[in-house]
């Protein structure tokens, strides 16, 4: 019964060595087809080379448009002191900042703590245009965006979360960096 299986099995692998090879082209020949197959490769290779680095090209102009696009957002919402208008945050906030600014509201009844956008000491505004102003805008990593402003002649650094909801730009997290304001009323009140 063994031999059987034996000369089975040999039989199967013969049968499959002569299949297998059927298919196959002279070596002269398959060599051509590879140079040719090897050419058009090439040839495709660099035309996808080309349509990667348009459109590497594109992205980073999307980019670029897209940063420009975050920074006339934070320039206009501070400089215009668009902060102050809550038909403008509902439109421009999502849903998670609006619940934090509406928490950190402490006044009677509801509204949204708008003066988180600026410094502490946001009552002694100037009448100078120059001193309530954003003076510089840095993208961080993660969607951060810092802008370093004057706030009645105080200086001022926070941090905004920026994302796209639906094509429009909204405020997502905000947190204060540097307050002027605040450490000259803490180094007043140690001593």
């Amino acid at each position: 019964m063994r031999k059987k299986y034996f000369i089975f099995a040999v039989a199967t692998c013969f049968a499959l060595a002569i299949v297998c090879s059927c298919g196959n082209k002279s070596d002269k020949e398959q060599a051509s087809v590879d140079e040719e197959e090897v050419d058009e490769m090439d040839d495709e290779s660099e035309a996808d080379d080309e349509s990667d680095m348009k459109t590497l090209d594109e992205a980073d102009d999307d980019a670029a448009v897209a940063d420009d696009e975050v920074k006339a957002f934070i320039e206009d919402m501070y400089n215009n002191d668009r902060y102050n208008e809550y038909e403008f945050l509902e439109e421009h906030c999502t849903k998670r900042m609006l619940g934090f600014l509406a928490e950190m509201y402490d006044y009677d009844g509801e509204g949204y703590a708008v003066w988180l956008f600026r410094t502490s000491c946001q009552d002694s505004a100037s009448e100078n245009p120059e001193d309530n102003m954003v003076k510089k805008i840095t993208k961080r990593p993660g969607g951060w965006w810092r802008y370093e402003f004057t706030d009645g002649g105080w200086h001022g650094i926070n941090e905004v979360k920026v994302v796209d909801e639906d094509g429009v730009l909204k405020f997502d997290e905000l947190r204060t960096v540097y307050d002027e304001c605040l450490e000259s009323l803490n180094e007043h009140s140690a001593e």
